[in-house]
């Protein structure tokens, strides 16, 4: 299961479930597709650097911040993300 959250407000956006024998690389893409990210700043762990994950971020309008957390540091995705409010990792053309 593969699920994109707000931290700050605690809320789960979406979920997507993976195909059996798969991983998050197939399925973080069909979540990023029904998700409005205008204006969003979008934080992934080291699973998310791949171009068909960072394209359609930047795409949409967003902007994605790569983050190689350890283990069990889910809960450090807000805390990243206020560190780099205003950075840009990998913007749109």
């Amino acid at each position: 299961m593969v699920s994109a959250w707000a931290s700050e407000a605690r809320l789960v956006l979406g979920q997507t479930r993976t195909e059996a024998h798969s991983n998050e690389i197939t399925a973080i893409p069909e979540l990023l597709n029904v998700l409005k990210l205008q204006v969003c700043v979008v934080t992934i762990d080291a699973m998310g650097c791949q171009k068909n994950i960072a394209e359609p971020v930047v795409g949409k309008g967003a902007d994605y911040l790569l983050a190689r957390l350890p283990a069990g540091g889910e809960g450090q995705h807000g805390r990243v993300a206020r560190e780099h409010q205003g950075s840009v990792c990998l913007r749109r053309a």
